[in-house]
This record gives structure tokens, C-alpha cells and sequence, in this order.
């Protein structure tokens, strides 16, 4: 109404660690960018005027990527370590472990505040604007052919979920064959630990009883 035209950009960031809150402050601190409706990182009256457009933060979780950490090939040795030296036991383990890619569309509610907006004519990397903004507001997907993927082994995983999904964070924090077997081996040894805890307590209970 005031012939004032705002510019938004929709953005997709990958998280290398688990900090709190580490989007929201890059994207208003390191790139003088807040999301739209931040409440916490930007003025209070910027804020104000975004929620009566948006009555959310625009930060939406779209695709995450996990291991299937169920066992493959359990067969350590009696302390829980895996031997490192052993490269074709990790090979066998890497081909049979799966790895999964689930992914959330934008909600509703993010999908109609982004009906008025209009996108900009060119063409930024690669990504037509109005291709990408109609794809969001018809499923919710910032591209059609994006869904979610369960596969095995290293090499696939890369091509199929880090080479789509996680481009920037899967180099800046490589998974290597054989870390997940590492991980299985020191869960393996937390828990034979917390089991002779619980134990040396009902023990220990016991002779009090008595």
C-alpha cells in the first residue's frame, strides 16, 4: 500500500554442529539477514511487521539424514573395540549399511504466506525463481523431484542424499567408512558399563536387605 517493495530469499542452510539457535544467529549476525518474524534476532519492530504477514519464524526443518543404526555385523570383540585393522570386515559393513533421507514439504502455513510473494525474473545458480516458487506452493517440495531416499553403503549415500541434500556440511563433516562401526563399538562399551553399575547396585541393595 505504501509502494514499498521488500525482497525475501529463500534460503537453504545446512548445520556442520548441533548449537542452539545457530541459524537464526548466522543468518542475523553473520549475514545481516534475520529470518522473517525472528523474534530474538532483530528489532522488535522489524518483527512486528513481519508477523503481521508471516505469524511464525520461516524456518521449516526440510530434510534430515540419518544412519540406521541397528547392528550389521556385530561380531567385536569382547571389549567393544572394532579392529581398525581390519579393512575388509569395514568394507563388508559399509556396503550393508543403510542410510536414510526423510523429508518434510513446507507446512502449510508457510506455503500461503509465500502466495504473495512474486519471484524475481532471473536466474540465480542454476534455479529458475518461478519454477522454485511454484513448486513450494504446490507440494511444499523446492524441487519436484526431491523424496525420500534409503539406501546402503557409502558411495550410494553420497550420491543420493549428500550430493542432493547436504552438498556443504557432508565435506565440511565427512562420515568415513568405518566411523559408524567406531560408534557402535563405544555404545557397546557405555552399555556393558552401565549394566555392571546396575548391577553392583542391586548388590549392593541386597546386602542392605540382608
Amino acid at each position: 500500500k505504501s509502494g514499498r517493495v521488500d525482497e525475501f530469499t529463500l534460503c537453504t542452510c545446512e548445520i556442520a554442529e548441533g548449537r542452539m539457535h545457530q541459524i537464526r544467529l548466522h543468518m542475523a549476525a553473520a549475514l545481516g539477514s534475520p529470518i522473517v518474524s525472528e523474534f530474538y534476532y532483530q528489532k522488535a519492530k522489524q518483527m512486528i511487521e513481519d508477523r503481521r504477514w508471516c505469524n511464525r519464524v520461516f524456518l521449516h526443518a526440510y530434510a534430515v539424514g540419518f544412519p540406521d543404526m541397528g547392528a550389521v555385523n556385530d561380531d567385536d570383540d569382547e571389549d567393544g573395540e572394532c579392529e581398525e585393522d581390519d579393512e575388509e570386515k569395514l568394507r563388508v559393513e559399509d556396503t550393508e549399511q543403510e542410510w536414510h533421507c526423510c523429508i518434510c514439504p513446507l507446512t502449510n502455513e508457510l506455503r500461503q504466506v509465500m502466495k504473495d510473494l512474486k519471484p524475481r525474473k532471473d536466474q540465480l545458480k542454476g534455479v529458475q525463481a518461478d519454477t522454485m516458487l511454484q513448486s513450494c506452493l504446490d507440494s511444499g517440495l523446492i524441487n519436484p523431484g526431491h523424496k525420500e531416499v534409503h539406501c546402503k553403503g557409502t558411495q550410494e549415500r553420497t550420491q543420493l542424499i549428500d550430493d542432493v541434500f547436504f552438498p556443504w556440511s557432508s565435506k565440511v563433516n565427512p562420515i568415513q567408512v568405518g566411523d559408524l562401526a567406531k560408534v557402535r563399538a563405544e555404545a557397546s562399551q557405555r552399555q556393558k558399563q552401565q549394566a555392571l553399575i546396575q548391577q553392583q547396585q542391586e548388590e549392593r541393595m541386597e546386602k542392605q536387605l540382608k
